[in-house]
Parts: structure tokens; C-alpha cells; sequence
């Protein structure tokens, strides 16, 4: 399913949108109410299978071969290693001090971050 999506796009513009559109998910997440937070959830899936998608694709085509396997693999760490340790812990410290909406502050603005970062490469 993948292959018409990269065909017409590309990765990096897969990965780019995949990034950007977690901004506004992100930042309704930190200004509307409870059900319009249930109800944007949603896009985490789209959001995240198009950063995926293109990251992998990216990097499948951009590693060299003798690396490239590992090169995936720090990926996979950076996001569900690494990400997710620094995502819960600095989270949990975010709910408990200022609250749920700083936390959703911060991550749109690590979204914005990311995507000037992976435009920028």
C-alpha cells in the first residue's frame, strides 16, 4: 500500500508531513476540549506511518549497504528507545508540574524543531 504513496510523494516529503502535521494535532491537543482531544488522537496513526514510511525510506536508500541495517536500527532506537524514555519521563514530570497542556506545548514545539530539522537535511 505503501508504493503509490511513495511513488507520488517521495519519503522525505512523507517523512516532512508526517512530522508537520503533528504540530496542530499537538497544539489542539493543548487548547480544546476533552472530545475534540479524543477525536484528534486519531491522526497519531497518519501522523506517524507517514513519519515512519519516509524515515525508513529514507534511510534505505540514502545508507550505505555495509550500514545500512544498522542504520534502521538507530532509528528504531531513537524513536521507541531513546524517544519514548525522554517522551515519558520529561512528560511525567510536565503533567506533574505545569499540566497536560505544557506537555502538549512542549511536543508541538519539538514537532516544529524536528520539522525544520529534516527540511533542512
Amino acid at each position: 500500500y505503501s508504493a503509490p504513496l511513495l511513488d507520488r510523494f517521495g519519503a522525505r516529503n512523507l517523512m516532512l508531513f508526517g512530522i508537520a502535521l503533528a504540530i496542530p494535532r499537538w497544539l489542539i491537543s493543548a487548547l480544546a476540549p476533552p472530545w475534540l482531544v479524543i477525536a484528534v488522537q486519531a491522526l497519531h496513526g497518519a501522523t506517524f506511518a507517514l513519519f515512519w514510511l519516509g524515515s525508513l525510506t529514507r534511510i534505505t536508500n540514502l545508507a550505505p549497504e555495509r550500514v545500512r541495517t544498522s542504520s534502521v536500527a538507530v532509528l528504531g532506537a531513537a524513536v521507541g528507545g531513546v524517544g519514548s524514555l525522554l517522551g515519558n519521563f520529561g512528560g511525567g514530570l510536565l503533567i506533574d508540574g505545569p499540566g497536560s497542556a505544557a506537555l502538549f506545548l512542549v511536543a508541538a514545539g519539538v514537532a516544529v524543531l524536528a520539522t525544520v530539522a529534516a527540511w533542512r537535511a
